[in-house]
């Protein structure tokens, strides 16, 4: 199993902080979000981690590999213009025919979460919070045997739960799920759209599940979500 972490955005929203540094290495309390990701998932074991890069890429790859020496990056030059699904993409020679971990870098999270999704029996999964709706963030509806769309404009009466943009997705999935990203991209010239627009897509190819989990988590986009997110984990 392969992990990627998807850290090229800007985070324009959380300046003056994200002046020097990209939005992954905002911290909470002490800890950098990318930190705790990457000790989350070194905890259990794994060792093969990616991380596609962009914004600042250079602080980045330094902070990480004074840390940890054998986390690969994958650089994504056209972050400015493009979405985390381009940047997936790029990860295909790494992660094609493989089982995968994918998170966005801007979620600071309880580690157990991360180590549930990992050791999970399920195949095809995706964390989610059930019965939280968050009105910026990923929301899936869910008919009891599947997960059936996933998308932000899924309304409240319609919404199972909020997704933490944390997926494992077995190496039939990953297949697919590329096949998917390059008609997005390439056939219809859409660079700038998020991953789970793909996803969604997929959820017609092949079964995927609600892997529930607590309320211990935080997307940081702006300021506010950074102060409740140290509010959330008192540090």
């Amino acid at each position: 199993m392969k992990a990627f972490i998807l850290a090229a955005g800007i985070g324009s929203r959380l300046r003056p902080i994200t002046d020097n540094v990209p939005k992954c290495m905002v911290k909470v309390g002490n800890e950098t979000i990318i930190e705790r990701q990457l000790s989350s998932l070194i905890s259990i074991g794994l060792k093969e981690i990616y991380v596609c890069t962009g914004y600042k890429n250079e602080v980045l790859e330094k902070f990480i590999n004074e840390k940890y020496d054998f986390v690969r990056f994958i650089h994504n030059n056209d972050y400015l213009t493009t979405n985390n699904m381009y940047s997936m993409l790029l990860t295909k020679d790494y992660a094609y025919n493989s089982d995968v971990i994918v998170m966005n870098a801007d979620v600071f999270v309880e580690p157990e979460y991360i180590r549930k999704l990992v050791n999970s029996d399920l195949k095809n999964c995706i964390l989610v919070e059930k019965g939280r709706f968050e009105e910026e963030n990923m929301k899936i509806t869910y008919d009891g045997k599947k997960i059936t769309d996933i998308s932000k404009q899924i309304a409240k009466e319609n919404a199972y739960g909020t997704t933490i943009d944390m997926y494992k997705f077995s190496k039939e999935f990953t297949i697919k799920w590329f096949e998917v990203m390059e008609d997005i991209i390439y056939n219809q010239n859409e660079k700038n759209m998020w991953n789970e627009v793909a996803i969604d897509e997929m959820l017609k190819k092949a079964e995927v599940q609600p892997l529930e989990i607590g309320h211990m988590w935080y997307e940081i986009d702006n300021h506010e979500d950074l102060e409740k997110a140290r509010n959330l984990f008192k540090i």
